[in-house]
């Protein structure tokens, strides 16, 4: 982030500020639209003593960390500013132009990343199961974790490309690029061609599945639940130029006004809960002689989950129910990282793990004489 000066001179991206009319609630954006008269667009947000940096500058965003619920209506300096607000430019070529909206432009992953990202943890799952996790599974859990929530984005492509239809295009995508309508829309249907597909691919053998069963109806819907968490736990971090809502307000859990002040309380609350993970990890799984490999991975589960229930509830409580708010855990945004990674990063395996073949058709599978 380049600091904003009063009277100073200006360089591909940089704005002076002498007074800035602020007017936002918690956690707006707005993005400013540059054309060739910046005067009176400077004009019209109330900025003063602006300079251009060459006429690279395309756009600024700024987006509001502080906590105050209420508008603020009062000039504040270039100080303030830079404690309050943290301010993105983004540069495109001189003299183009952009508006608010669908002309943005704004980046997020291709289908390189979703399908690599999907198909590394499916291998990781197929050789940890040996082969429960199959092929089969791989496969549609990579398409949807790709294809899937974009499948709405593709209708509002053709729809436009052809020439018809195109508002309802543009509301299958709206309505499909989502991490839970996706599977709660097409979920079913889906599940229905991908067993179908999946018992076509073992008759004519295109697709080992390694136990010789297709895939069920249930274990295409939670692939394909799967693979649209899996989607956007890559577009909520590299979408939108790293400004999407759930990023902004996963970092908006964090404390942003200043130097974050040591609380006593929370450091004992901390430390606390993370030393009972820690001392009760090791206890469930300390060394004796009968042990059941399954009840110490039960038990264990249920220690993370208590401990991750109680880390957030004090996270919330600082943050939401106590006024005015305080710091957590010193600067750090614990709360909306747990909640990012329990949706989008361990659910979703999670449901891979629940859509598993039963180790009795593997067992069975390995018995057939070849």
């Amino acid at each position: 982030m380049t600091p904003l000066t009063v009277n100073g001179e200006c360089t591909m991206g940089t704005i002076f500020l002498q007074t800035f009319k602020l007017i936002a609630p918690l956690l707006s954006e707005e993005i400013i639209p540059w054309d060739d008269d910046w005067g009176e667009i400077a004009d019209e947000i109330g900025l003063d003593g602006w300079r251009s940096g060459g006429g690279t500058i395309s756009y600024i965003r700024f987006q509001l960390f502080t906590h105050p619920t209420q508008a603020t209506d009062q000039k504040i300096s270039s100080a303030q500013l830079n404690s309050e607000l943290r301010i993105h430019s983004c540069y495109l070529p001189k003299k183009r132009t952009l508006s608010c909206g669908s002309d943005l432009g704004f980046s997020m992953p291709g289908p390189g990343p979703h399908m690599m990202y999907a198909l590394g943890s499916g291998l990781g799952l197929m050789g940890l199961s040996r082969g429960r996790f199959s092929p089969h599974h791989c496969v549609v859990y990579a398409v949807n974790a790709f294809f899937g929530p974009d499948v709405g984005s593709f209708s509002e492509w053709l729809t436009s490309t052809l020439g018809f239809a195109q508002s309802v295009g543009s509301s299958v995508a709206d309505l499909l690029h989502h991490p839970f309508y996706y599977a709660l829309i097409l979920g079913f249907p889906l599940s229905l061609l991908y067993s179908w597909v999946s018992c076509l691919a073992i008759q004519k053998g295109l697709l080992d599945s390694v136990s010789g069963v297709p895939l069920t109806r249930r274990q295409c819907f939670l692939l394909v639940s799967a693979g649209s968490l899996s989607h956007f736990f890559l577009d909520h971090l590299f979408e939108e130029n790293g400004h999407s809502s759930t990023f902004t307000w996963v970092l908006s859990t964090g404390w942003w006004s200043s130097r974050a002040p040591i609380n006593s309380d929370a450091v004992v609350v901390v430390g606390l809960l993370c030393s009972f993970l820690i001392v009760g990890f090791i206890y469930i799984n300390r060394v004796r002689p009968s042990k059941s490999v399954r009840m110490q991975y039960n038990q264990s589960i249920k220690l993370i989950l208590i401990i991750a229930s109680m880390y957030c509830l004090w996270c919330a409580s600082q943050i939401y129910l106590v006024d005015p708010r305080r710091p957590a855990v010193g600067e750090e945004a614990d709360l909306g990282v747990l909640v990012f990674l329990a949706v989008y990063f361990f659910t979703p395996h999670c449901l891979c793990i629940a859509s598993m073949n039963s180790k009795d058709y593997l067992d069975s599978a390995e018995q057939i004489p070849l």
